[in-house]
């Protein structure tokens, strides 16, 4: 009997054993990490829950995506794990599906049909990306790219909410003095304006208009000018009829300096609007921050390109914001979204229009104080005008009446920096192929602004599109496992990257020396160019198998684990339970003599 009791406890634990390695590897939801990495957060979880008809993950990874990039290999984990809670959300609509690929197969091909990205790779291709599929409308992230992993449950949030959403709310931006829109076509690179369209109907708003359609359920104002006064007056009586206003105000606007070519004044005629809010905005202070500031060339600590944190959002980046002081208006209630840190200072933005950043940094004034960047008002808004533009005239009945009071639903946030919105403040690289999920953030801009929108937008499904980014505070097991195999491949892959580049060099000087060479010395440059090519291909042969082996050990390793919780664990526990046994045995035994 006693030897039946114990292969049951035997049995029992070596369950529990297997059971808390599969919890560590994410077949049951146990995340032991600080900021619960592998756990998908409440908006997360409502968006997988409010799925009512089917959709579909398919996650496409090559086979040999550990030895092209070791970090997306574990990033793939990442993504499998978080993609497999979403389905335990809502077993019953979310499928998910892992397409491993291998070199020409037949399911790359399907993989290209369904928009991933070929990654170039030696003389092959690697794929990794994902496609959403319900009801035969697909969405696809061509590429997942790792620096976009704190953001992966707001990308897949917002595939959710437009898959579910029939209509798309129209928000409408005036940029008249940046040119955001020219003949149709966007200028530079607005990575905020490319992720909006995804979300919204995102239409240009003349600021020649008389008034805003009823239809713009949210007004972005970027870098307000002298406006026509009919159109000021249009900015309010829209905030009358209960509209949303975002505006970017700026003593400093460098991104309208990019597009002048000469410094831009930062006159406005809508400050008599926001000062009947209560925001009292002085357009000749420029706020800056010695101890979050970026280097600049020459080593110089730039004071107006600074970052700073609210309670969601780690990192922020202001260039050359103003303050917003508050002066309380009855009926209006305030909320600081986002403030400088507290130990910041002032510049006069006058003798910033022809100074130099070093001339800038030297008069910067360092006021340690704190104070406003980003606010937001809600409440009941009195109109700035007295009657109506229009009244007594013939247009009075082609434009909406005239309104003193705002409606309850209106809202206003002013953020006192045009710049803020500019992929210049906050991302780090981006892909013209795959312009919303390739863009690399470095700071939070991106995702406070569309946070800020769907806030102001509280229809049924705009609130599942944001949530708090996750950054990356620990290592996972896959992670923890590569990093001292890694290390210990690093000082041959340094010193192989150093002759790489050096014959690399070398090739280059070659090349060119041998265009301006006569026909005798072009042999000879020819057959030197021949020798530091292979040289050349022999160095990268060998990086390769560098971070071929890298992957190769990794997943040896894993094994090694997986195999000691399968195998050598539950031996060594039986061989404890049994010697605990023969113990007890023995001691009853001597008792009983």
């Amino acid at each position: 009997m006693k030897k039946i009791v114990v292969g049951l406890v035997a049995f029992v634990v070596w369950v529990i054993t297997n059971l808390s390695i599969e919890w560590i590897f994410g077949a049951f939801n146990f995340d032991t990490t600080s900021s619960k990495q592998y756990t998908l957060n409440n908006i997360s979880v409502e968006a997988a829950k409010i799925i009512n008809k089917p959709i579909k993950f398919k996650l496409y990874v090559s086979d040999n995506l550990s030895s092209y990039n070791l970090d997306a290999f574990n990033y793939a984990n990442y993504v499998s794990a978080i993609l497999g809670q979403y389905q335990k959300q809502n077993p019953q609509n979310i499928s998910f599906e892992i397409i491993e690929i291998k070199p020409y197969s037949a399911e790359a091909k399907i993989a290209e049909i369904a928009g991933i990205k070929a990654l170039p790779y030696n003389d092959e291709y690697v794929y990794f990306g994902l496609e959403i599929n319900s009801d035969n409308e697909i969405r696809s992230i061509p590429e997942l790219i790792i620096g976009r992993r704190a953001y992966f449950e707001n990308d897949i949030n917002r595939i959710i909410a437009n898959l579910i959403s029939e209509n798309q709310t129209t928000v409408g931006i005036v940029s008249s003095d940046i040119p955001l829109f020219s003949n149709g076509t966007k200028q530079k690179v607005w990575s905020v304006t490319d992720e909006m369209m995804l979300d919204y109907k995102f239409v240009n708003i003349s600021d020649r208009v008389a008034y805003i359609p009823t239809e713009v359920k949210l007004l972005i104002v970027l870098n307000p000018t002298n406006y026509p006064e009919l159109f000021v007056y249009a900015i309010d009586q829209y905030l009358m009829r209960g509209g949303k206003l975002i505006i970017f105000v700026d003593p400093y606007s460098e991104i309208s300096h990019y597009y002048k070519g000469f410094p831009p004044t930062s006159k406005t005629n809508i400050d008599g609007l926001i000062r009947s809010w209560g925001i009292d905005y002085d357009n000749n202070i420029a706020i800056g921050n010695l101890g979050q500031s970026l280097k600049i060339a020459g080593g110089i600590d730039y004071p107006l390109w600074f970052f700073t944190e609210n309670n969601k959002y780690k990192k922020l980046h202001f260039r050359s914001p103003g303050h917003l002081n508050i002066i309380p208006r009855e009926d209006l209630r305030y909320e600081v979204l986002v403030s400088s840190p507290k130990d910041s200072g002032i510049i006069d933005s006058n003798k910033m229009r022809y100074a130099t950043k070093k001339s800038i940094a030297e008069h910067f004034e360092n006021k340690k104080q704190i104070y406003n960047l980003a606010v937001k008002i809600k409440g009941t808004f009195i109109s700035n005008y007295d009657k109506g533009f229009f009244d007594g005239t013939k247009h009075e009945k082609d434009i909406p009446p005239y309104e003193v009071l705002s409606n309850d639903n209106a809202e206003v946030v002013i953020i006192a920096d045009s710049d803020f919105m500019s992929d210049d403040t906050w991302a780090l690289s981006q892909d013209k192929n795959n312009r919303v999920y390739g863009t690399e953030p470095y700071a939070d801009n991106g995702e406070f602004i569309l946070s800020t929108i769907n806030n102001l937008l509280k229809d049924e499904n705009h609130h599942i599109k944001n949530s708090q980014p996750k950054y990356i505070d620990i290592m996972d097991i896959t992670t923890k496992i590569s990093k001292p195999i890694i290390e210990d491949s690093e000082t041959r892959k340094r010193e192989l990257t150093e002759n790489y580049n050096k014959v690399q060099k070398q090739l280059d000087e070659a090349k060119f020396s041998m265009m301006t060479a006569d026909a005798g010395t072009k042999i000879m440059y020819r057959q030197q160019i021949e020798k530091l090519q292979t040289e050349a291909q022999q160095y990268a042969s060998e990086l390769d198998k560098i971070n071929a082996q890298i992957g190769y050990q990794t997943e040896k390793a894993i094994n090694k684990l997986m195999l000691s919780n399968l195998l050598y664990y539950p031996l060594i526990i039986l061989v404890v339970i049994g010697l605990l046994c023969y113990f007890l045995r023995n001691k009853n035994l001597k008792r009983i003599k």
